[in-house]
C-alpha cells in the first residue's frame, strides 16, 4: 500500500497557523496582563493619594467656610443679624463635597477588593487558553514536524522501514568435534 502525497503545503500551512495562533495569544493575554497590573497599580496606590488629598482640601474647604460664615455672624450690620446666604451656600457646598470625597475614599478600598476578585476569576479562566498557547499548540506543532519528517522520508524513497541489519562479523557456526 502507498500514499499519493503530492504536497506538504498544507501541513506547512497549519504548523504556520498553530505558530502563530500561539504567539498571538501569549502576546494577546501578556497586554491585557502589562494593562490589569497597570490598572491594579493605580487603583491600589495613585487613587488612595489622590481621594485621601481631595479630602484633606474638602475638610480644609469646610473649615474655611464654617469660619467665614462664623465671621460674617459675629459683625452684624445696623443691629441686625446679616442673612449669609452667600456664605450658607458656600458651606453646604464645601460639606456636600466633603461627603463626595470621603464616599470616593470609602468605595476605593471596595474597588480594590472587587477588582482583586475579577482578576482571580479572570487569570483563572484564562489559563486553559494560556495552557494552550504553552503547551498544547507548541506540541500541536512538534507532531505536525514528525509528521512532515515522516512524508519527507517517505518522498525521498527512505520510508520508515527498519534500517537493514548489518553484515555479521561473527564466524559462521562453530562445530564440535567428538573427541
Amino acid at each position: 500500500m502507498s500514499a499519493n502525497v503530492r504536497s506538504t503545503d498544507a501541513i506547512l500551512a497549519v504548523r504556520a497557523a498553530a505558530v502563530n495562533f500561539a504567539d498571538q495569544v501569549r502576546l494577546g493575554l501578556d497586554e491585557i496582563e502589562t494593562e490589569l497590573r497597570r490598572l491594579l497599580d493605580w487603583i491600589e496606590h495613585d487613587r488612595p493619594g489622590y481621594w485621601r488629598e481631595q479630602l484633606r482640601r474638602s475638610w480644609d474647604e469646610v473649615a474655611q467656610a464654617r469660619a467665614e460664615l462664623n465671621r460674617k455672624l459675629m459683625y452684624p450690620v445696623a443691629d441686625e443679624r446679616p442673612a449669609c446666604v452667600e456664605q450658607r451656600k458656600a458651606l453646604r457646598r464645601a460639606e456636600q463635597r466633603q461627603a463626595y470625597c470621603e464616599a470616593k475614599f470609602q468605595r476605593l478600598r471596595e474597588w480594590v477588593r472587587d477588582l482583586q476578585h475579577e482578576l482571580d476569576e479572570y487569570r483563572g479562566r484564562v489559563n486553559s487558553l494560556k495552557q494552550l498557547a504553552d503547551v498544547e499548540a507548541p506540541a500541536a506543532v512538534a507532531a505536525l514536524d514528525r509528521v512532515l519528517a515522516s512524508l519527507s522520508r517517505y518522498a525521498s524513497g527512505r520510508a520508515s522501514a527498519p534500517p537493514a541489519a548489518a553484515p555479521s562479523e561473527a564466524p559462521g557456526p562453530i562445530s564440535e568435534e567428538p573427541t
